[in-house]
């Protein structure tokens, strides 16, 4: 809904999406790890967040250059030789059971559809984070007619500013807004949410703290999905739940009211 297609007038950020669906494809994991290995090769004694660098700033010219062997799929050379510099742009997009929208779209509707959550490893850490924010645009990148690969372009919310309370709900703060350096992934790897305000009681709203958003997963719909024989087994994002150990949570928190206060 909503499309078009325009040539961006700065080809480089189709080269970072394009940068960003490379390292998120999986049969693209063998030329990443060779990639990587050949810098460490050239450069002995390197960081691993210099390497991570140089990987990013070369790898798509790398790919480009690199003699593929006829063994190698068509979809592999055709993602090397690089995407058009024309793409097509939405304001918003049916994928994966979920429909998503832009948040230019979202003020002007009374639905919300821009808010999503990915699972990604934290460089720093090496562990899986989830992050949440929102979609600012929806591409398909074109590599030719015959492959077109959606792609959201986000705000995220620092991970600092994303907390557990007391009843396992997600609480953050929208304003913080970071990671604008890697702000592309697959459409496939989002899940929607929705963000509805916190609720303060008296004390809170009495001091300087502003209201943050809880955050709640959205529902996946299969009507008109193709190929789709168990609900469970599509629904790949239902582990989310609104509340986590809700009982033991609720327990807790009771647990902490003094029992003056208490009817």
């Amino acid at each position: 809904m909503g499309w078009k297609s325009f040539i961006p007038l700065d080809y480089n950020v189709v080269l970072e999406a394009h940068y960003s669906i490379l390292q998120q494809l999986e049969i693209m994991d063998p030329f990443i790890e060779l990639h990587m290995n050949s810098i460490r090769d050239d450069n002995p004694g390197s960081t691993d967040n210099w390497v991570h660098k140089e990987h990013k700033r070369q790898f798509t010219a790398w790919l480009k250059e690199l003699d593929m062997t006829e063994e190698e799929s068509e979809t592999i050379k055709v993602l090397a030789s690089g995407p058009s510099s024309q793409v097509t742009s939405w304001q918003s997009y049916d994928i994966s059971g979920f429909s998503f929208s832009t948040s230019d779209r979202d003020t002007k509707s009374m639905a919300q559809n821009s808010g999503v959550r990915c699972e990604a490893i934290d460089d720093a850490t090496g562990k899986i984070t989830t992050y949440f924010g929102f979609i600012d645009d929806i591409w398909e990148v074109e590599y030719g007619p015959r492959l077109q690969i959606p792609v959201f372009r986000f705000r995220w919310v620092q991970d600092k500013h994303v907390a557990m309370d007391n009843y396992g709900q997600r609480i953050l703060d929208l304003s913080k807004v970071g990671y604008k350096d890697d702000p592309w992934i697959l459409a496939n790897r989002a899940a929607q949410v929705f963000y509805v305000e916190q609720i303060l009681s008296q004390n809170e709203k009495k001091s300087t703290q502003k209201p943050k958003h809880v955050v709640i997963p959205g529902k996946q719909q299969i009507i008109g999905v193709d190929g789709v024989v168990d609900l469970e087994d599509f629904n790949q994002f239902r582990k989310m739940s609104l509340f986590t150990n809700f009982e033991k949570n609720i327990k807790i928190v009771e647990e902490s009211i003094p029992q003056t206060s208490l009817p």
